[in-house]
């Protein structure tokens, strides 16, 4: 699969969604509450052309990834910090 190309499929139900995204490597998402749309665009650094291109990505990856910057956050408000007295 080309770089930046993505495909899905919907369980028989509709419910389910499976993404295969190609970005530096394959991901693989499964999902029943986001939906492949809207389709975003977002930048990528591209080594055959030297330069950044604007490519497409699913929904649910950018979604994914906006949750994971959110509980990054909160474990590092959550975890203790550390006095060290000299």
């Amino acid at each position: 699969m080309e770089r930046c190309r993505y495909d899905y499929r919907y369980d028989e139900h509709g419910q389910a969604l499976i993404v295969e995204w190609n970005d530096n490597n394959l991901v693989y998402m499964g999902t029943n509450c986001h939906k492949i749309t809207p389709v975003n665009m977002v930048q990528r650094r591209s080594k055959r052309e030297t330069r950044i291109i604007e490519v497409q990505q699913p929904n649910v990856i950018a979604e994914y990834n906006r949750c994971m910057e959110v509980l990054i956050v909160w474990i590092k408000i959550s975890t203790p910090i550390k006095l060290v007295f000299g």
